[in-house]
C-alpha cells in the first residue's frame, strides 16, 4: 500500500479496505485492483496492468 509518482506530480495510490485492493490515480475514481501473483495485478475495467518491483532487500521501489 502507498503512494507513488507516476510522472512529475502525477501518483497513483494503493489502499486496502478490508480484503479488497484498490488504485486510484489522482483526479480519476477508485478502481479495484486484483492480485495475479504476489507482484502483479489487474484491473477489470480497464487494460491496465500492474507490477511492483522490489529492490535487493526485497522493499517495493515502485
Amino acid at each position: 500500500m502507498g503512494k507513488y509518482e507516476l510522472m512529475p506530480k502525477v501518483f497513483i495510490t494503493f489502499s486496502c479496505e478490508g480484503e479488497q485492493l484498490w488504485t486510484q490515480v489522482m483526479g480519476q475514481p477508485k478502481l479495484e485492483i486484483y492480485p495475479e501473483s504476489e507482484t502483479k495485478f489487474f484491473l477489470k475495467v480497464v487494460n491496465a496492468p500492474v507490477k511492483f518491483l522490489r529492490n535487493e532487500k526485497g522493499k517495493v521501489d515502485n
